[in-house]
């Protein structure tokens, strides 16, 4: 069956209202095992929207921050391997991914690519460092089993994000556990060692978001568990559009649901942009084309929905498709 759909503001905000842009740290141009833990150009580690910075003392050749990293070691502990995910790759099997290291002042900068002064991070993919996992799992010279050796120890390492504007925090915050053993029933008791994604969207629109991190595990010098954790796909909304920017889109879609093919036409011949993202503002293919009409092949992706968002001139559109 043919759809026809008329594209308004008010349908599907997030995308025709907003830029996203997701930062998954391939820009770097990392080989498998490599790592960078110095940033030269003293502005951060600029990926997508973001830039992350970097504290490096050159004295000891020892970092705090962000680091970015292309390791897959899953195996070995201590700090020796403080730059691998406990994944083995970046999210989804990508080679490289963000790695934090709270110590001082820990912070993700909006780095507008639209010249918008603010920005929402919608939100990431989050994974324990090695590291820090077989520290949790198995106790080691500085930090505690967590369970302690009955298992029934409450113990939990846990981030905490907040948003910032001009220098000042947002009222809501997001924590986000990495290991929680806190439960009465000890079959809840995990540390992850998966990719995760964390939504940060309650944030709202800022211009910084920052980062502490919380243990169970206290001692006299402050927490004793390793203060680590890997990140990929940072998603931020960038707002450039007002509503009087508009213009709707027709758009002729056929067929929707479809298996393979799907086949869009457009009433102006004019130079079109469409692109394909997930529910979750995951951009998974692009394309350009001329005349008023295109065929995408949808063959490689999975069964479900996905958003299709075009734009021709000054006007841009989006609506739901179903693969089946």
């Amino acid at each position: 069956m043919k759809i026809i759909t008329t594209i308004t503001f008010y349908l599907f905000t997030f995308l025709v209202l907003n830029a996203q842009i997701t930062a998954d740290f391939e820009n770097f141009g990392l080989n498998v095992g490599e790592v960078l833990d110095q940033d030269m150009t003293g502005a951060g580690f600029a990926t997508g929207s973001v830039s992350l910075p970097n504290n490096y003392n050159e004295n000891y050749g020892s970092w705090s921050g962000w680091a970015i990293s292309a390791t897959t070691d899953t195996i070995t502990p201590g700090f020796t391997n403080q730059f691998s995910s406990i994944t083995g790759s970046g999210y989804d099997g990508s080679t490289a991914y963000g790695v934090a290291f709270e110590f001082g002042t820990n912070t993700i900068e909006i780095v507008s690519t639209i010249n918008s002064s603010q920005a929402e991070v919608s939100g990431m993919y989050i994974s324990n460092s090695t590291y820090t996992y077989y520290s949790m799992l198995e106790g080691d010279a500085f930090a505690k089993k967590f369970g302690g050796e009955t298992g029934e120890d409450p113990d939990f390492l846990s981030v905490v994000f907040r948003g910032e504007v001009d220098g000042v925090a947002t009222a809501d915050s997001v924590e986000f556990f990495l290991a929680d053993y806190r439960s009465d029933n000890s079959t809840e008791d995990y540390i992850l060692k998966d990719w995760t994604w964390v939504d940060l969207s309650s944030l709202g629109f800022v211009d910084r978001v920052t980062f502490s991190m919380r243990s169970s595990d206290v001692g006299a010098y402050g927490i004793n568990t390793p203060l680590y954790f890997c990140v990929d796909n940072i998603i931020v909304v960038e707002d450039p559009l007002s509503v009087e920017d508009l213009q709707t889109l027709d758009i002729d879609i056929a067929p929707n649901p479809t298996s393979n093919m799907l086949n869009i036409n457009l009433a102006s011949l004019d130079e079109a942009h469409v692109k394909v993202f997930s529910l979750l503002g995951v951009q998974l293919a692009e394309s350009t084309f001329f005349g008023g009409s295109t065929s995408l092949n949808l063959s490689d992706l999975p069964y479900g929905h996905y958003i299709i968002q075009i734009q021709q001139g000054g006007a841009i559109g989006s609506t739901k498709i179903v693969k089946i």
